[in-house]
């Protein structure tokens, strides 16, 4: 027996998952969140977030006094909801291609428990194409079951903010599932978007594309300014004055993180050739960290000076490190023997006595994540400071 009350999110301790179980849960319905991640579920069950996302622990330390908001790890508790959704990783290999084993894995356990009373809504980023397999894996004859693709669409950390007012894509070859899934979605916030599956799969992968290619622009741009010994960023603001058509252009900087990569690879995949602008934006952006330790070897004496990193995280504000570039430079830096401390305030607990300290006994400073919190470090102008997003810039 299907509960028209309950929805099952599979994934529902993680990023995408957590802030949208919170979500339709406070729009009054029974919500079972489901993962394998034992640790995040222990933080939910004590009302703490496993991760920074804005707002979210208010709504928590409610939430979990309620008994109509479950936590668990096993798949069997989903069968009587009658919504389920998949928000789990789709990630890529190391040869960059699609990497779909336990995302399959998973819609194979899933077959043996669902039947059509209920709808699944798969929210996890995923190539075109993708969708038409996932349809076919569960409509083969035996069962018709009621599916749709719902792409996420949010910034991470931002999720309560934007999941009521961005608009949401819904896409299915099954009228009864469009029809169902967007009267759910009509709760939860105010625009709709209905479209093919391939479509939605697109205009997602596109999406993500499009701002990662926009950041390798941006940091070719930077890469060329530097060269010639001007400063990106003051040129972008000179751009963009007063004149909209170099408003899209973004700063320049580290480009981590789960998504925009990931999506773009997989987008490349689909070409079936790297050397494109895809391939060339990736190489642009993965090859920053090196372009930052050929600055600093260039620099007289380098083995010499300590190298202060602010920021560990992927981007600014947050206690991500997945995809992190800043990583990936202080693993170059290590590689280079180029003696260097890290300072990230979103996972350490340090004193500004001891912040001070680390800017004074340390000769280059390379700003790695613009941290809200390192807009009012003193850094005096015997340093050489590496700023690549133009973030101490005045004015």
């Amino acid at each position: 027996m299907v509960d028209d009350k309950k929805i099952s999110i599979i994934g529902g301790a993680g990023h995408i998952g957590l802030p949208l179980s919170v979500l339709l849960f406070n729009l009054g319905f029974k919500v079972n969140l489901v993962d394998n991640n034992n640790h995040n579920l222990n933080l939910i069950k004590k009302g703490k977030s496993p991760f920074y996302e804005k707002d979210i622990e208010k709504y928590l330390k409610k939430t979990i006094k309620n008994r109509h908001f479950l936590t668990t790890n096993l798949l069997e508790s989903i069968k009587d909801s009658k919504f389920i959704f998949v928000c789990i990783g789709t990630p890529i290999s190391k040869k960059l291609k699609p990497d779909l084993k336990n995302f399959f894995n998973l819609l194979n356990s899933l077959k043996k428990i669902v039947n059509d009373k209920n709808h699944l809504i798969i929210r996890s980023s995923i190539a075109p194409g993708t969708f038409y397999k996932i349809f076919n894996f569960f409509n083969n004859g035996k069962i018709f079951l009621n599916i749709s693709y719902c792409p996420e669409r949010v910034l991470q950390g931002q999720s309560m903010v934007e999941l009521p007012k961005i608009p949401q894509i819904i896409s299915s070859y099954n009228f009864n599932s469009l029809r169902t899934v967007k009267n759910l979605f009509k709760k939860l916030c105010k625009d709709i978007i209905i479209c093919k599956p391939e479509e939605a799969e697109m205009a997602k992968i596109l999406s993500n594309a499009y701002r990662y290619i926009n950041f390798s622009i941006a940091n070719q741009f930077y890469e060329i300014c530097d060269q010639n010994y001007l400063n990106f960023e003051k040129i972008r603001r000179l751009m963009r004055f007063n004149y909209t058509r170099a408003n899209g252009l973004a700063s320049a900087g580290f480009v981590g993180g789960p998504c925009l990569m990931k999506d773009t690879m997989q987008l490349n995949y689909l070409t079936k050739n790297r050397n494109n602008l895809l391939g060339n934006a990736y190489l642009v952006n993965e090859d920053l960290p090196k372009y930052i330790v050929s600055k600093i070897k260039k620099i007289k004496n380098f083995k010499s000076k300590k190298v202060l990193v602010l920021g560990k995280t992927f981007k600014a504000n947050n206690d991500d490190l997945r995809g992190s570039k800043s990583l990936d430079l202080i693993r170059l830096l290590n590689k280079n023997k180029i003696k260097n401390v890290v300072y990230e305030p979103n996972l350490e607990r340090q004193s500004k006595k001891k912040v001070n300290s680390m800017i004074k006994f340390s000769k280059i400073i390379i700003l790695a994540t613009p941290h809200k919190e390192f807009k009012n470090l003193k850094i005096s102008k015997d340093k050489t400071l590496i700023d690549i997003s133009g973030f101490f810039l005045k004015g």
